[in-house]
């Protein structure tokens, strides 16, 4: 099977390309490469993930994004797989793969790249992959980077409500996607809280002297069932914070011998 990666250099790239092999790999250095190719599968991770640049600045985020699309209206693709992001909803409360998901109601981040998802559903036969806060091999931000690396941890509001997603499992979960025949998958989890997930990275909670409401997240899929899970999640806290677990004690122990 002839494959390519699109953002093999990135966080979520660079651990797809650890767990699969691609015939061809690009980034924005020899994207135009890809011009007029063909292949069976064409994975895409290749959109920034920095959410507060793109709302920051929304044009150049736009620029990047239609210049992408530019090179892939030149490919021929049996199966696209696109990883996308959860924050193409306004609101990430109570949502599914079947929630109607208005244009207009998002900030920069997520309008633009739910055009991205638009774009490759109409050009190719494809799979979107909505992601949700990610750990793994390679992480440079998000609170879990925070509190291993002691960066502003003071900063971070205790009182924060996230689903998180560990990336070994992208490649496994992605191919019982396509063996299925799913359009789009929210890989959604159980949420868990910015204490529980202190408790892990620092042994121990933050001090809570905040009245201010955390971020909050909660969405769900309709696909949970297939992957073994329940109540609209795939993987529940106690997968959630096992897996956390494990990546936290090889971090600490690559940061020691480092």
């Amino acid at each position: 099977m002839t494959k390519a990666l699109i953002g093999y250099t990135g966080f979520v790239g660079s651990n797809l390309l650890s767990q699969q092999t691609f015939n061809d790999c690009y980034n924005s250095m020899n994207i135009s490469e890809i011009q007029n190719k063909n292949y069976e599968q064409v994975f895409c991770a290749g959109v920034s993930a920095t959410k507060w640049i793109a709302n920051r600045d929304p044009i150049n985020d736009r620029i990047n994004i239609q210049s992408l699309i530019k090179h892939l209206k030149t490919i021929k693709v049996e199966k696209f797989i696109l990883i996308s992001t959860i924050d193409v909803y306004p609101n990430p409360i109570d949502v599914d793969e079947n929630s109607i998901i208005t244009l207009n109601d998002c900030q920069p981040y997520g309008k633009h790249r739910l055009e991205l998802e638009n774009f490759i559903k109409n050009e190719f036969d494809s799979i979107i992959i909505r992601l949700p806060g990610l750990f793994g091999t390679g992480l440079k931000k998000n609170i879990i980077y925070d509190f291993l690396n002691d960066n502003n941890i003071e900063q971070i509001n205790p009182n924060g409500i996230f689903q998180f997603y560990s990336l070994d499992h992208l490649t496994n979960d992605i191919q019982k996607a396509l063996k299925n025949n799913l359009e789009v998958l929210n890989i959604s989890s159980e949420p868990t809280s910015v204490q529980e997930i202190a408790e892990i990275c620092l042994g121990r909670k933050l001090i809570n002297d905040s009245n201010i409401p955390g971020a909050k997240y909660d969405y769900k899929s309709s696909q949970a069932q297939l992957y073994g899970g329940k109540n609209g999640y795939l993987y529940n806290k106690q997968q959630v914070l096992s897996d956390l677990k494990k990546f936290v004690d090889r971090t600490k122990t690559q940061l020691r011998h480092s």
